[in-house]
């Protein structure tokens, strides 16, 4: 059997961790995913097989960036420790400054898109 992710499937555990850090924040656990999820999810992928092109790309740059990425892993691990330790640890934890830009980029365009279709989506609203 092959096994390839897609982006519904990302979306769906993206989803399912906002929504399970929320419902165990109720019961006084915390859950922090880091963001750096594209080396795991590479080593999921290639862990099942059955890659296609793209992703199999995708693998061969993360495995020539091993011991040449921007952050210090030492650095992202005591970052992590510190963050889930914290009081209030994030439900996201972005390190590092590519992917904090990347989450900034990100977010701007999708308040863009919010902002743009504003007055429609709040048209659907039942009246009082």
């Amino acid at each position: 059997m092959t096994h390839t992710h897609d982006p519904a499937s990302v979306w769906l555990i993206t989803g399912a961790s906002s929504g399970l850090g929320r419902a165990l924040a109720e019961a006084a656990l915390d859950v922090t995913r880091p963001e750096q999820a594209a080396a795991a999810l590479a080593a999921a992928v290639d862990a099942f097989g059955g890659v296609d092109a793209s992703v199999g790309e995708a693998l061969r740059v993360f495995a020539q960036l091993a011991g040449n990425q921007p952050d210090d892993p030492a650095r992202v691990a005591g970052a992590i420790v510190r963050a889930v330790e914290s009081d209030d640890p994030p439900l996201r934890l972005v390190l590092g400054t590519e992917a904090i830009d990347a989450v900034r980029t990100k977010l701007e365009g999708q308040r863009s898109e919010l902002d743009t279709w504003d007055r429609l989506a709040r048209s659907t609203a039942v009246p009082a």
